[in-house]
């Protein structure tokens, strides 16, 4: 067996004895086993990185056993914690499960049973990271073929080559400054505003050169052709299950804030917080992207000319507080938009 910090066992009770016995135990069944006799000092080593897997009494003195547990998932969720203690309780399991162990073994216990156990937390944290990598391993993939499947998309017109990608990295700064309630939330829309942002044109695939390429104002048949486009794109992905939390981004980015009604907002009867904050981030965006780009129809304006466009927009077709967010990534938005078009 591996005795690399990985593959090592931390026993931590209160209990000299009872430390002496697991350690024994568990080296004769091959384990590298550590011992400490306080939840502080294991917290300690667990942060290091050390440490596969912890055997922790619950009660102990100083930090109880739960509240070590509860801040070692916290710094290292991947650790396995198997609860040990001789005040068993079907209240102080439930908690334990809660926090993250992974198993609760009750004194006294057979100590062939321990070995048992801690191979099983073993193999099953081993999967765990086997298959995390194979998540992002299909995720960078994923990544690698949208973009492909964008960029020949996009290759074919020559004022919107690149834009998709440019809208996902403005799109994603402005996450990152948005005022989620709280940074799980912040992650879940940082990672779906990468997708949301790459593919928000993806409808667009179905328009005619003729609409995507005009030099003129667009024919009020070309216009309504033209708003149909989040909603191919949204049906195109519908049927995608690693997509489906990019859609609300694609569906809804044409949406005003404050103006449900009019003409440049669509599909139409979505409006403030109605709209999906994936879309209200993507919408502030791409008009900042597509201000900045020239098109056959107009020329490029300056990054401060578009900034200030936005900001007059905020509480009409922008969320105030997406603007706000764009305001404070603006400078980073600005290396993007430098670093995209050299």
């Amino acid at each position: 067996m591996k005795s690399d910090s990985m593959s090592q066992v931390l026993v931590v009770d209160d209990e000299a004895r009872m430390r002496e016995l697991c350690v024994e135990v568990l080296s004769m069944s091959g384990y590298t086993a550590n011992a400490v006799s306080s939840g502080e000092k294991a917290v300690e080593l667990v942060a290091q990185g050390k440490f596969a897997v912890v055997l922790l009494d619950i009660r102990m003195p100083g930090l109880s056993g739960i509240e070590a547990l509860k801040t070692m998932k916290a710094v290292r969720p991947d650790v396995g914690v198997i609860m040990i203690t001789g005040f068993g309780s079907i209240e102080s399991s439930v908690d334990a499960m809660r926090y993250g162990a992974y198993d609760y073994i009750l004194k006294p216990f057979r100590l062939e049973e321990l070995s048992i156990r801690v191979r099983r937390c073993m193999e099953e944290r081993e999967s765990r990271t086997k298959m995390k990598a194979l998540a992002t391993q299909v995720n960078s993939l994923l990544l690698g073929t949208i973009s492909a499947l964008v960029k020949s998309v996009e290759a074919k017109h020559l004022y919107t080559r690149g834009h998709s990608e440019r809208v996902s990295r403005y799109a994603l700064e402005i996450a990152t400054y948005y005022p989620f309630p709280d940074e799980q939330k912040r992650e879940t829309i940082r990672r779906a505003v990468v997708l949301s942002g790459l593919l928000h044109d993806i409808g667009k695939i179905a328009l005619p050169d003729s609409v995507l390429d005009s030099p003129d104002k667009l024919s009020d048949k070309q216009w309504k052709m033209m708003k149909r486009h989040p909603i191919t794109g949204s049906k195109i992905l519908a049927g995608i299950n690693p997509l489906k939390a990019a859609i609300p981004g694609i569906l809804y980015h044409h949406c005003h804030f404050n103006n449900p009604g009019g003409s440049n907002s669509y599909p139409r009867g979505r409006s403030g917080e109605h709209i999906p904050v994936l879309a209200r981030i993507i919408s502030v965006a791409d008009t900042f992207d597509a201000l900045t780009s020239t098109r056959a129809y107009r020329k490029a304006v300056s990054k401060y000319d578009a900034a200030e466009v936005i900001e007059h927009e905020a509480g009409h077709q922008f969320d105030p507080e997406a603007v706000t967010a764009f305001c404070h990534a603006f400078e980073v938005c600005f290396a993007v938009w430098r670093i995209g078009r050299d």
